[in-house]
C-alpha cells in the first residue's frame, strides 16, 4: 500500500505507521512543540524538543531544523541529539553579533537501536551572553524516522 505523508494543520505532532510496500513498514514521529526560550545560567543541557518512537530493531534517522535567535548580542550556544541521557553524532554551534539575529540550523544523526521505545531530544550544551529563542516563527521541527531494511 502507498501513502503521503503530510503534517496536520498548524504542524501539531503526527506519528504513523504505514502498511507494509516491498516488505517495509514507514514508522515516524513528526512534531513542533512551539517556541522555546532556553535561558542562560543553571545546569545544561537543556531541553528544546523532544519526541519518542517505538522500533522494529531499524536504525533511527534523528533531524531537527529550526531557527536559534539570540536574543541579546554575543549570544552563542552549542547544540546536540540526545537518546535519554546519551549524547549523539556531532555538537553544533549556533552564535550571533547582534539580538534577534536569526541562525537557521539542521542537525541529523542515525542511532543504530535495537527494537525497543526511545525518547529523542535536541538540546542545549552550553550557552552564553543571553537567553535565545528556538522557533521564532513556530518552533523547532523534530523528525524521527526508523529506517527500513529491504
Amino acid at each position: 500500500m502507498y501513502m503521503t505523508m503530510i503534517p496536520g494543520p498548524n504542524n501539531e505532532m503526527i506519528t504513523a505507521s504505514i502498511a507494509p510496500a516491498y516488505g517495509s513498514t514507514a514508522n515516524y514521529y513528526q512534531g513542533t512543540q512551539g517556541i522555546k526560550t532556553i535561558a542562560t545560567g543553571g545546569t545544561f543541557p537543556k531541553t528544546v524538543v523532544s519526541g519518542s518512537i517505538t522500533t522494529y530493531g531499524n536504525p533511527v534517522l534523528i533531524i531537527c531544523s529550526g531557527d536559534a535567535n539570540p536574543l541579546t548580542d554575543g549570544t552563542w550556544g552549542v547544540i546536540q541529539l540526545y537518546r535519554g541521557s546519551t549524547a549523539l553524532c556531532q555538537k553544533v554551534q549556533y552564535e550571533s553579533s547582534s539580538g534577534n539575529e536569526n541562525v537557521p540550523y539542521n542537525i541529523s544523526c542515525i542511532d543504530p537501536v535495537p527494537a525497543g521505545t526511545y525518547t529523542y531530544y535536541m538540546k542545549v550544551n552550553d550557552m552564553a551572553g543571553g537567553n535565545t529563542d528556538f522557533g521564532e516563527a513556530s518552533g523547532p521541527n523534530f523528525i524521527l524516522t526508523e529506517l527500513s531494511r529491504v
